[in-house]
């Protein structure tokens, strides 16, 4: 189970996106990175306008026991 990452306990790894979370936002909960400027962004690329509180890891990608011919 993962769980979410105060900003103030450590920062995720420059670049990685992560999920990020924020009291301000209206979404909530989004995706995005931070820059080694300390600076975070969107995963879009956007500038995030709003303080991040708490980050976790993004989840693996659901994989299926089909076999769908990838």
């Amino acid at each position: 189970m993962m769980e979410w990452i105060p900003v103030t306990d450590r920062l995720p790894e420059p670049d990685v996106d992560v999920l990020i979370s924020s009291p301000l936002s209206r979404l909530k909960v989004c995706s995005g990175h931070i820059k080694v400027t300390g600076k975070w962004f969107f995963t879009s690329g956007v500038s995030c306008s709003f303080a991040v509180n708490a980050w976790m890891p993004l989840p693996k990608p659901y994989q299926s026991n089909q076999d769908y011919g990838a």
